[in-house]
């Protein structure tokens, strides 16, 4: 089903805009760093510098994308072919991990790869193209299977730990809206088992594991987010609306494609084994509560739809995407219908009767839409594609119904009949998977972009100071992309920068030496530079130096304040200078003082400063809790500058000044993770040995 990424070049998933825009030049810097032996906490490149594993989506801290990024480079970018493997790889994950539960719940060989199969491609994963959301569902299988073996009452102390651990890699992929969905979902299920065996530990191991397994993304991000914009605390309730399923797409569970949204489709094949599943396994309690979880994921999905919506909003991951719950549903219709396969395989009276009712529906159903398609191309146009969902939902019921007829009549041995539903049920999700990846003979207009600007680029890196630019005319990350820091990017940001970023003073103060877009930044104001492609660039010449000295220093903390200092000229700014908090003591002299970025390697900047009385040294880096600054390897006193820069005070002479990115939240977070893990691996060496003993 992925030969098109398996066994060419023609196709990519990666010609979406988010692809294009944010994922690929993330990873093209992360690779980058690791390929310089260095970790990518620092976002050097956009907004001024960022805390690039605060925000999560750029999967920083999760370890198989490690894998990806450490693998052999093409003149120094990413190779096509392993991204596109890395798709793959994260589907057969996916399967391999449902498979693992579909066997750990007592079914059959086969029918565990058709759970695996329906999972990996079944609803929500066979269309979503973005990897940190794929890379936290798929560990919802063992979250699942561990949550089972302590509600069958099997060592459920140690259940808890291992379900937990699980919970805590699908926080480490950098999503949350999966992982929030997961945390709800199971949380409340371990609370309700707790009262069920009166052991009121369960809940906290399960928490308390996975609290420590994520806690590498998690102490991060929980810093970021006191410091990013207010767009994760107040965003509109037209995302809510839009990123929900209509209820015109649930016809879409059984026909591929059908009207707004493909995520909801299940196939005939899957549907039919999972009803089959839960008619002849309905009295176990585990199909009863897979059934109930898959139907909360499906409720949840419809967002605003539902009359839980208020609810939804309040749990801002979940509200940013409400599709995240057909994760559970595909799960759980996966788990499902591996039990109607193995009922099928028995074929006992009361599954023959379920089978043959269930035959009889189908080939009615499709019946009726053979009669629909009939009388719709009788009045529809000529335009017949737009009535192939309904075809090929009539083709699959059909086939489904012949399939479960053949099996109950003895036609078919339970082997072939195994082989049918697996062909059958990819037959129908490779309508669906797939669909949206892009062929190279339509053009990749989102990943043509990415190289679009290689000429600018280079007239760029030409330049005898350091460039900083303003990139209003390009959509994408350029900074990240191409090694340029830039002043703005296509999300993220520290709300101290964002806040600041609409006064074209503060872009001079933070070295916005050049602007590349399509207008000048003033009128009349002529290219310095102008490509083939049709990109210009232009020169700031009011663009202060990256670090200079300052004088005079004065306080402004209100945001009043803030803003009226900015409207000042930039030569009177930079003359006197203004911090947040207490002014520090400096002297006033005159004549020239430079001061030069020596060199800059990721999270480490190295100054030298030439000053013939006390000054303060401004950078234009953004300031954020973790930077510190030393004066020839002494420590010094880190200030906010103009309300988002770096500055520090720097005595009369010839100094060294180095400011270094040293994120406490990332390393108590890294070693909280890794001792976390190393517990959890020795618990299951020592529980496994125990029990071979």
């Amino acid at each position: 089903m992925f030969w098109k990424l398996a066994l060419t070049r023609q196709y990519t998933w990666m010609n979406t805009p988010d692809a294009g825009n944010l994922l690929l030049p993330w990873f093209q810097l992360q690779a980058g760093e690791l390929h310089r032996l260095a970790f990518a906490f620092w976002d050097p490149y956009q907004w001024c510098g960022q805390p690039l594993i605060g925000q999560g989506q750029a999967g920083t801290a999760y370890p198989f994308n490690w894998i990806l990024w450490a693998l052999p480079m093409h003149q120094g970018w990413l190779r096509h072919v392993y991204l596109n493997w890395y798709m793959v790889l994260i589907h057969f994950q996916a399967a391999g991990f449902a498979y693992w539960l579909a066997r750990d719940l007592g079914r059959s060989t086969p029918a565990a790869w058709f759970a695996g199969l329906a999972f990996s491609v079944g609803p929500f994963l066979g269309v979503s193209d973005w990897p940190t959301m794929l890379n936290a569902a798929v560990w919802a299988p063992l979250i699942l299977m561990f949550f089972l073996r302590a509600f069958r009452g099997e060592s459920v102390r140690r259940s808890a730990l291992f379900s937990g651990a699980a919970l805590g890699m699908a926080w480490l992929s950098g999503s949350d809206q999966i992982p929030l969905l997961l945390t709800i979902a199971f949380a409340g299920l371990w609370i309700w088992q707790a009262f069920q065996l009166r052991q009121w530990s369960l809940p906290l191991i399960f928490a308390g594991v996975a609290a420590g397994v994520c806690a590498l993304q998690a102490l991060p991000t929980l810093e970021y987010l006191a410091y990013s914009p207010d767009v994760w605390w107040k965003f509109p309730v037209s995302i809510l609306e839009s990123h929900a399923v209509p209820p015109m797409s649930i016809p879409g569970i059984v026909a591929p494609q059908y009207a707004t949204d493909a995520m909801v489709y299940a196939g005939w094949t899957l549907l039919s084994f999972a009803v089959l599943g839960l008619w002849s396994g309905y009295r176990a309690r585990e199909t009863r509560l897979l059934a109930a979880l898959g139907l909360g994921g499906l409720l949840v999905s419809f967002g605003h739809y539902i009359v839980f919506e208020g609810i939804l909003y309040s749990l801002r991951g979940l509200a940013r995407e409400p599709k995240s719950g057909l994760v559970l549903f595909g799960l759980c219709g996966a788990i499902l219908g591996a039990y109607g396969l193995d009922a099928c395989r028995e074929m006992l009276d009361s599954t023959a009767a379920a089978a043959n009712r269930l035959a009889l529906t189908l080939a009615s159903l499709s019946g009726l839409c053979w009669v629909a398609l009939l009388l719709l191309a009788m009045t529809g146009g000529d335009d017949l594609k737009k009535f192939a969902p309904l075809a090929l939902c009539a083709i699959g019921a059909m086939l489904v119904a012949g399939l479960l007829e053949a099996w109950r009549r003895g036609a078919l041995t339970p082997r072939a009949g195994t082989v049918c539903a697996i062909l059958l049920a990819m037959w129908e999700f490779g309508n669906v998977t797939g669909s949206n990846w892009a062929n190279i003979e339509f053009g990749w207009g989102w990943l043509t972009q990415l190289s679009s600007g290689s000429d600018v680029v280079q007239y760029l890196n030409s330049q005898a100071t350091p460039v900083r630019v303003d990139t209003s005319g390009v959509l994408h990350n350029f900074g990240d992309w191409n090694g340029v820091e830039q002043f703005d990017g296509w999300s993220g940001g520290t709300q101290n920068i964002v806040r600041v970023a609409q006064y074209p003073s503060a872009r001079a103060l933070a070295g916005v030496n050049f602007t590349v877009g399509n207008k000048p930044p003033r009128p009349g104001r002529a290219p310095v530079f102008d490509s083939p492609r049709g990109i210009k660039i232009f020169s700031n010449p009011e663009a202060a130096p990256r670090a200079f000295v300052s004088h005079g220093v004065v306080t402004a903390n209100t945001p009043d304040q803030l803003n009226y200092m900015l409207t000042k000229p930039v030569a009177e700014l930079r003359a006197k200078a203004f911090v947040t908090g207490p002014a520090p003591k400096i002297e006033a002299c005159e004549g020239a003082e430079p001061a030069s970025i020596l060199w800059r390697k990721g999270r480490s900047i190295r100054v030298k400063a030439s000053l013939t009385c006390t000054g303060l040294l401004v950078l234009g880096e953004t300031y954020y809790p973790g930077w510190h600054v030393s004066v020839d390897g002494k420590e010094s006193q880190l200030y906010e500058a103009y309300g988002f820069l770096q500055a520090t005070v720097v005595p009369a002479g010839i100094h060294e000044v180095t400011f270094t990115y040293k994120p406490k939240a990332a390393w108590w977070g890294a070693a909280i993770s890794f001792l976390t893990l190393i517990g959890v691996g020795a618990f299951a060496w020592f529980s496994k040995r125990q029990r071979a003993n």
